[in-house]
């Protein structure tokens, strides 16, 4: 391709201007501030952290975090979804919001070296003399501290608020501490006060494999080219032998291939050993604008010397392979390997969204946005283990890196470098970390309900499908690398299969994990489900550079790609759902909901779901549900009277309509006393005066089961519940805005003349866990709050009442 088609290229895919961006994002701001002012947080700040223009869908992804005092409140950040007329039609996070209490002091007790030496104490690492190396100042006092010995890099810190849903909010100083021998990179929350950590996540990714053994085009930015990426991909730049996309492994494979020009146009405008964007490469080694690949046998966490192979002027990398002699005998193939799929991984994601501005890994970003200088460290042969891998991903702007390990479970040992599937794996923890929450936030992928193990193996898979795979097949991971054979299991619970005999595994298990691995295994086994259900649909193409494609795989990698930037930070499996929901709204116009929604269903991600808090697993909830399905019937409310009769025998005497004639509970002060035909009454002859009722009709003999419950807390003064003294219908149709919601919608309805008005929600049990309103209201139309932050995710109906009519419908909250 000529320089100047490859300029052309790269202008018509500049971001959107920054007065667009702009804009966009004080539409966001309006939004959070009026969602703030709804939840009573009338003088809550906000930040952006990031602004992100879409290339696939042009929505553009503000990212925000509540400020306080001039400092960021670390735990409430927020995505929020612009679409090109300024309208929010998607957000998530606002529910975490906080009041910080005025007598907080943003004045710390302790330094930020000391903060530095608490996380070095937290986690065994020995020396720590900080020094002040760079002061910003500021309400933060942001300064950057020396390694102290101990760190492979110098150590930023800032002072932050730091919000937790459980022990409220505290002043902190922010640490990002990456250990000298790159094994954690702590990115750490120190108590300013009195030196506690109050969270920490590792930004280094251990995936500990081998765990197991115990309708149309997608559209596309009006100046997107119109040159296809998969015919202007060839350009001279060279030729590397290598196992090919989509060759997985060695053992799966008819033997190695030159390819030749594999660099993308689009992606890789200079071919892959540029750096400065002009004709002709600044290296002849395996180094380039998107990654650095080497061997690092001593593990020192820089280059051995030589180790990056020269393929001379014509960029020509053909080494020879022997994988019966161990891997020392063939270094330069295997770095060049691991160049290579960096390199095609990177060039395929940039389709999908995955470029500048989204956080990808580039050192010069050709003017496209987001910040450069963080091509990916990739080391082959890393001497710091064995059997493994790991993928380091800070913030945008900072360098990854990606650690390839030999295997030693066959004879003679095996390279990681050659088993494609892992390292696609690898790279997917840095897809999944920039992209969750906006690339400047490394930390999102923390919590406990997090999928990022489970996107990895998705990518892994996709990446290394072919025309001749089948939904029946088990898929292994890591075969190659752990000595599983070409149709072995593979290093999780079960195979990658869509068949429930070989893997029937869904979301309701996770409650029941705590392991990162099994619980990613989970959400790659749904998404697994998901993807087949769009292939049998659309059929499957080889061509993955296009994401314009029709085919399920392209669709899909659109979808989970995209549906990342639609979901929280600290995202569970209910959130990331809905993301690839919203994604499909936003790339297809919902043009394949019944199928993702029917497949999400099948294991256990249906409509009334609920994952509860993200940060815990064991709080959640499958369903199987479908959105288009008959919502449960509201609950039929009991009439309950209690009547008190004295005497030498004083007894309460309960009756009740309607009654059906099965079996009931009955209640008194929140235990069950009986369970009894449903015959309308019972006499409780040990109540006392001012015991409450309540009647449960119900099969299983446990309330909790119940789809119809009494109004609860009916002493016998009360006598019964509720009834409406007027007849007046119900003038205008009951509406709840918004619909999802979030953090708080509004009830409006319209009398035709005063009545009395009974408004209430009820769950997916039938159990009521709100009164919205309960009492007369007057002739016209009302309006009424509903603050959902206190509920889980989930299907709920509310209903409301009066004498003459009653109102149902159906309401989803969504976190």
């Amino acid at each position: 391709m000529s320089r100047l088609l490859r300029l052309a290229v790269i202008a018509s895919l500049l971001p959107l201007s920054a007065q667009a961006q702009s804009l966009r994002a004080d539409a966001a701001l309006d939004h959070a501030r009026q969602a703030a002012t709804t939840d009573g947080l009338a003088e809550a700040d906000f930040v952006v952290t990031d602004a992100v223009p879409s290339s696939r869908s042009g929505v553009e992804y503000v990212y925000l975090r509540q400020s306080y005092g001039g400092l960021e409140v670390v735990g409430t950040e927020a995505s929020l979804a612009v679409d090109r007329s300024g309208d929010v039609f998607h957000a998530v996070g606002l529910e975490r919001l906080v009041s910080p209490s005025t007598s907080l002091s943003a004045a710390p007790v302790l330094s930020a070296a000391d903060a530095a030496n608490a996380v070095a104490r937290h986690n065994r690492l020995r020396g720590g003399a900080f020094a002040v190396t760079e002061r910003t100042g500021g309400p933060s006092q942001a300064v950057v501290l020396s390694d102290g010995g101990i760190a492979l890099e110098p150590i930023p810190a800032r002072l932050v608020w730091h919000a937790d849903e459980m022990k409220g909010v505290a002043l902190a100083w922010e640490v990002s501490l990456y250990q000298a021998d790159a094994q954690h990179w702590w990115l750490a929350y120190v108590d300013a006060r009195s030196g506690r950590i109050l969270s920490q996540t590792d930004l280094v990714v251990h995936d500990t494999f081998g765990e197991a053994h115990a309708p149309s085009l997608a559209p596309v930015r009006e100046d997107a080219p119109a040159l296809s990426p998969f015919v202007a991909a060839r350009s001279n730049v060279g030729g590397y032998r290598v196992y090919a996309m989509p060759d997985e492994a060695p053992i799966y494979s008819s033997g190695r291939v030159l390819a030749t020009d594999p660099d993308d146009a689009t992606a890789s405008p200079f071919g892959w050993h540029d750096t400065n964007g002009s004709a002709g490469a600044e290296y002849t080694i395996t180094r380039g604008n998107n990654v650095h690949a080497y061997t690092d046998i001593d593990a020192n966490n820089s280059p051995d010397a030589g180790s990056s192979p020269d393929g001379g002027a014509g960029l020509s990398f053909d080494f020879p392979v022997d994988l019966n002699q161990a891997p020392s005998a063939y270094r330069p193939a295997s770095v060049t390997n691991l160049f290579y799929w960096n390199n095609v991984i990177h060039d395929v994601m940039y389709q999908y969204g995955f470029d500048e501005a989204s956080g990808n890994f580039q050192v010069n970003n050709y003017g496209r946005g987001g910040a450069g200088n963080d091509d990916v460290r990739a080391e082959a042969q890393d001497g710091g283990g064995t059997n493994n891998a790991n993928f380091a991903t800070p913030a945008d702007g900072s360098r990854p890196r990606m650690q390839m390990y030999i295997g030693t479970y066959s004879n003679p040992d095996v390279d990681g470098s050659f088993d494609n599937g892992v390292v696609v794996h690898e790279y997917g923890h840095g897809i999944s970390n920039r992209l969750t929450g906006g690339p400047s936030q490394a930390g999102c992928l923390g919590n406990a309900e997090q999928m990022g193990e489970g996107w990895s193996d998705w990518y892994a898979m996709m990446f290394t499908m072919d025309g001749a795979d089948d939904r029946t097949d088990s898929r292994g991971m890591g075969n190659y690398l752990f000595d599983y054979g070409v149709n072995g299991g593979g290093i999780r619970l079960a195979p990658y299969d869509t068949d429930f005999a070989d893997n029937g595994y869904t979301y309701g298990n996770t409650a029941s994990m705590s392991a990162v691995h099994q619980i990613g295994f989970v959400w790659a086994t749904i998404l697994w489900e998901v993807t087949w259900d769009m292939i049998d649909a659309h059929g499957f193409s080889a061509d993955l550079y296009n994401a314009s494609g029709t085919a399920g795989n392209q669709i899909m990698l659109n979808l989970v790609t995209e549906g990342m930037k639609l979901q929280p930070c600290q995202p569970g499996f209910v959130t990331g759902r809905d993301g690839i929901l919203a994604a499909d709204q936003a790339l297809y116009g919902g043009a394949y909901a019944e199928t993702l929604q029917a497949a999400f269903a099948r294991r256990g991600l249906g409509f009334s779901a609920d994952q509860g808090s993200s940060t815990r697993t064991n709080d959640n909830q499958e369903a199987f549900d479908l959105w288009g399905s008959e919502p449960p019937p509201p609950p039929t409310a009991i009439t309950l009277t209690v009547n008190r009769t004295g005497g030498r025998r004083p007894k309460n005497n309960l009756s009740w309509s309607p009654a059906d004639g099965g079996r009931v509970d009955v209640l008194r002060n929140g235990s069950v006393i009986a369970r009894t035909k449903d015959d309308g009454s019972y006499s409780d002859r040990h109540g006392d005066a001012g015991d409450v009722y309540q009647i449960c009709e119900t099969d299983s003999g446990d309330c909790s089961n119940s789809t119809s419950l009494a109004p609860s807390a009916l002493a016998p003064s009360a006598l019964a519940s509720a009834s409406a003294s007027s007849s007046a219908a119900i003038d205008t149709e009951l509406r709840v805005a918004p619909n999802p919601v979030a953090s708080s919608a509004r009830v409006s309805f319209g009398l035709e003349e005063a009545a009395d008005v009974q408004l209430e929600v009820f769950n997916a049990l039938g159990q009521r866990v709100a009164v919205l309103a309960s009492g007369p209201f007057g002739e016209g139309n009302h309006e009424v709050r509903f603050n959902a932050t206190t509920l889980p995710s989930g299907v709920y109906l509310y209903r409301l009442q009066t004498e003459a009519e009653v109102q149902t419908g159906r309401l989803v909250v969504t976190r």
